[in-house]
């Protein structure tokens, strides 16, 4: 995997879930892989200890039309900001 090695997006967010108030730190960095859905191994207690129940990778076309709540809001985007390309 090769990475740009910079950070391209971050911000701090608040939240509020149920009666508990977080703080959250997103930083994203941009990264391309060889093969598309390329397989992570080793995160799943890391995911556990995160309440992460599921991922997946995604194309940039499935970002942009996909009626699933997906955070940051707007990601595709930045995505397409940071690689300089135009919405289809």
């Amino acid at each position: 995997m090769r990475s740009t090695r910079r950070r391209r997006f971050a911000q701090t967010r608040v939240l509020t879930h149920g009666d508990r108030r977080m703080r959250q730190f997103e930083r994203l960095y941009l990264a391309r892989t060889g093969p598309p859905g390329r397989e992570i191994r080793g995160v799943e207690a890391m995911h556990a200890s995160d309440g992460i129940a599921a991922w997946r990778w995604w194309t940039l076309a499935e970002l942009e039309v996909t009626t699933e709540v997906i955070y940051p809001a707007g990601i595709a985007g930045l995505m397409r900001e940071v690689l300089g390309t135009a919405a289809p």
